[in-house]
């Protein structure tokens, strides 16, 4: 397969076309989230307040942020394997609460995103300024070095994808691999301190009116700052080769690999410093640079301004490549002023337009710099305006969770039950933690600020959601939406709804649960279930004669009609009919090259999975529920693959349909195919359920003659007499002597139960050279024992058959001529038709061994 056209074929599905690049792979997506959330950056953005407001204790303070921000990185890798497309929180909001809360949510993150650019160019002018001179540059010089960070990040952003890699590379390297290193050095050969230094506080409370507890929540909130722009990675999901994939992988590699150095950085920072009270009392601004120039000695110091300047230069390539992004998502929706010049793309297929704005945007800010206190409300907004976002998206997530609006299953990170527990934690983290960065705390204010600077963070929020609120309810941007509001989300949503199906859940039994259905991803088909046979081999798992390990869906031959295809789909569309093959081959080992379909190696029936070994259920509380034999048709809807779906003519009545699924294709396979029965040839039939009264049908088909079918029903023994048996016996009889003495031994044995005791009967009953065939499937483990010598001396066979050697997308069109054609009588093989609710009745009819099939009807 093609992932490229698959990948394109999927973004069609939400209304856009591939216009940027795609090219990077989970690695160029890592080193995105690693570059943005910067263990570099975000150590020095936490480290000096954190001691001057909880001394070395401040470290616990970042375990409490990675903790909390870890949850909300797990929502959002589920929300980015199912929405494979450039926006992120905006595509988010705008399809699991609508395109009004998406355009909002939108507007605060690209005010947040571009704030964060600003910040990082503007402490980032510092490092740059000390590469080449000491002390601390002026105002102006220090706006204009910020300016230089912006414009270099702009210039690699604007030569394309390919030299952001290379640069945000070396930056892993320079960072990463410098920081760890370093850090490991300082713990093993410099520190200073034991690490009951780090339940100390050292007097730091007094900065917060002699609190300790006031003083660990203002570092909590500043911490937060060290764990942004892990959603950076969600930007570039229309860059990413398999996205669904890949782009939640990266983000939480990224994350934990990120806070991994950070926390790693942190202690080995306080623990090596050699006074850790002069940065709780101010009196050493920076404990980063002082730890490691004092560890390493003073040749260090450049080397180390080097690696710092790498890893903000890094940060701001980053922030520019995912903001230009999400300002390319917002305009190509026309959901912004100038939108035909802000989603243009270039000949390197990047968003060049947007990357020009958003850094225009980030340089202005820097002006803000010429005012120290407008420039530390910038910077207290950037951090924010981010949990103002996380807390918006975790909120719609949980409410569409809960409301059936968003069924997590549909992606590639599927947590089950425990999805809604992570989701519940991480909006009760972003709660406290959104109220945390908002307090006005006058201790976090610059010197001399005014009121403004100790509310900056709400008022620069209010001031932002009445400006987007404003524009929206004025422009109406979400009016101009051209493409469908829900595309292929439309399909996820509506898939999400709740329908009943029949479950065995090995726990509690046999019950009907209401389950969600994801939507068909590539190669899979969307099939509303019109009839449902059932089978003893959907009894032996009720039975407990084949162990079952997890829930599953039961019902696994079925006819009905598709309602939606995946990409690459070319074999069915919407509105065919269609009967589902429960053996759904892989279509590549060495046995389907061979013709021999149903001996397939790689198909995951099997295993009750679809071939990608998911499943597409979901319960109403998360948990996965599994498809058995890879279809699970007891309900109102599936997905299966598309080897799975045989299209049928339209004219085949669904109840027919569905036992072309299984018992007949068996039954007449087994007699087709497995045995190649010849006219004229004996045959006798131990049992006469749907698949034995199957073989009794395809027999006739064929001219056997004698035809004896064997049961202990007498209901069944005359639908076999009217099928085409010529001769029926009582099951209590010896068979085996009644086909010497009256047959002379019969041609062909079939066995349709599944008995251990019946079959080793089986050869007793041949005549030389005949042939015993294992239709019905044994409980598994099960053993026989057999006259070895009769077997060898008289040249008798023993035929194992799975699915009547049947290849399901030959056979079962052929079948379904036949039965058009009147060649195949099977009307009277549907006997009892009941609805969904009574599958329990259905099989105690199977139990019963009376009538022919029972059909259920959703």
């Amino acid at each position: 397969m093609n992932d490229s056209l698959t990948d394109a074929g999927e973004l069609a599905e939400y209304g856009y076309q591939q216009e940027l690049r795609r090219t990077l792979s989970a690695w160029a997506v890592f080193a995105i989230g690693f570059a943005t959330i910067s263990p570099v950056v975000g150590i020095y953005a936490v480290v000096q307040l954190g001691f001057v407001f909880a001394g070395p204790a401040w470290i616990w303070a970042v375990v409490v942020a990675f903790l909390g921000q870890l949850l909300v990185a797990v929502v959002y890798a589920e929300l980015s394997s199912q929405f494979p497309v450039t926006g992120g929180v905006y595509q988010w909001g705008r399809h699991l609460a609508g395109p009004r809360l998406g355009w909002l949510v939108g507007w605060i993150y690209l005010a947040a995103a571009i704030a964060s650019l600003t910040t990082v160019a503007y402490l980032g002018a510092s490092w740059l300024y000390l590469l080449f001179a000491d002390g601390t540059p002026s105002t102006a010089l220090h706006v204009l070095l910020g300016v230089v960070f912006v414009a270099v990040a702009l210039g690699i952003n604007l030569l394309g994808v390919d030299p952001v890699k290379h640069f945000l590379n070396a930056g892993i390297i320079a960072e990463g691999v410098a920081s760890i290193a370093v850090s490991l050095f300082l713990l093993v050969f410099a520190h200073h301190n034991g690490f009951s230094t780090l339940f100390h506080t050292l007097g730091a409370e007094s900065a917060s009116g002699g609190s300790a507890t006031a003083g660990f929540l203002t570092c909590v909130a500043v911490a937060g700052w060290a764990f942004l722009g892990f959603d950076a990675t969600t930007q570039v999901a229309e860059e990413t080769e398999q996205p669904r994939r890949n782009v939640p992988r990266a983000l939480m590699r990224a994350y934990l690999f990120v806070a991994f150095t950070v926390l790693l950085t942190g202690l080995a920072v306080t623990l090596a410093l050699e006074r850790p009270g002069d940065a709780v009392s101010g009196t050493l601004t920076d404990p980063v640079f002082e730890a490691v120039t004092a560890g390493l000695g003073g040749w260090s110091e450049k080397p180390f301004t080097v690696v710092v300047l790498i890893a903000f230069f890094a940060c701001a390539i980053s922030i520019q490549t995912y903001i230009g992004r999400a300002v390319y998502a917002f305009a190509r929706d026309r959901q912004l002023p100038f939108s035909s010049v802000l989603s243009t793309v270039g000949p390197r297929q990047i968003p060049y337009a947007s990357l020009i704005a958003t850094a225009v945007l980030g340089a202005l800010g820097l002006l803000l710099g010429l005012n120290g206190n407008a420039a530390a409300t910038l910077i207290a907004f950037g951090s924010g305006g981010f949990y103002f976002v996380f807390l918006a998206v975790a909120v719609v997530a949980l409410i569409a969770r809960l409301t059936g609006r968003w069924n997590p299953a549909g992606g590639h990170v599927r947590l089950g039950r425990a999805g809604l527990a992570v989701n519940i934690l991480a909006v009760l983290w972003l709660l406290f933690e959104a109220v945390n960065i908002a307090w006005p705390r006058t201790e976090l204010a610059p010197p001399g600020g005014s009121w403004v600077q100790v509310w900056a963070v709400v008022l620069v929020f209010s001031v932002l959601f009445v400006l987007g609120l404003a524009y929206v309810l004025a422009a109406k941007p979400h009016t101009r939406l051209t493409t469908p509001p829900h595309g292929r989300s439309e399909v996820l949503l509506m898939s999400s709804q709740l329908t009943p199906a029949v479950v065995f859940d090995p726990v509690t039994g046999l019950d009907m649960r209401d389950v969600a259905v994801r939507p068909a991803g590539p190669g899979e088909v969307e099939i509303e279930v019109r009839a449902a046979g059932v089978c003893h081999s959907d009894l032996h798992i009720v039975s407990g004669d084949w162990p079952a390990d997890r829930p599953l869906v039961l019902g696994h031959e079925a006819a009905g009609v598709v309602t939606a295809i995946g990409p690459d789909i070319t074999s069915v569309q919407p509105g065919d009919h269609v009967v589902l093959s429960w053996f759904a081959p892989c279509r590549r080992c060495n046995r389907c090259a061979a013709g021999q379909a149903w001996l397939c190696t790689g198909t995951k029936a099997l295993a009750n999975t679809l071939p990608n070994g998911s499943t597409p259920f979901t319960g109403a509380d998360g948990a996965e529920v599994w498809p058995y034999l890879g279809l699970g048709a007891f309900t109102g809807r599936l997905v299966v693959p598309e080897s799975a779906a045989v299209r049928v003519p339209d004219e085949l009545p669904f109840d027919i349909g569905a036992l072309l699924g299984c018992s007949v294709t068996t039954g007449v396979g087994a007699v087709m195919n497995t045995a190649d029965v010849r006219p004229g040839q004996s045959a006798v039939v131990i049992g006469t359920g749907g698949v034995g009264l199957s073989v009794v049908v395809g027999l006739r088909l064929l001219g056997a003659d004698p035809i004896v079918a064997v049961d202990l029903s007498a209901e069944r023994l005359a639908l076999a007499r009217r099928f085409g048996a010529t001769h029926t016996l009582d099951g209590a009889e010896d068979v085996a002597v009644w086909c010497q003495e009256h047959l002379g031994g019969a041609d062909y044995a079939f066995e349709a139960i599944g008995s251990p005791k019946v079959i080793e009967t089986l050869p007793r009953m041949l005549a030389p050279g005949g042939a015993a065939v294992l239709v019905g499937m044994t409980p598994t483990g099960s053993t026989g024992s057999f006259d070895l010598f009769d077997l060898a001396d008289q040249g008798k066979r023993i035929l194992g058959c799975n699915y009547g050697s049947s290849v399901g997308e030959v056979d079962i069109p052929k079948l379904a001529r036949l039965y058009l054609s009147g060649l195949l009588p099977l009307d009277e093989l549907v006997g009892r038709t009941r609805p969904l609710a009574e599958a329990a009745q259905a099989f105690a009819d199977l139990r019963s061994n009376t009538g022919a099939r029972t059909v259920l009807r959703p």
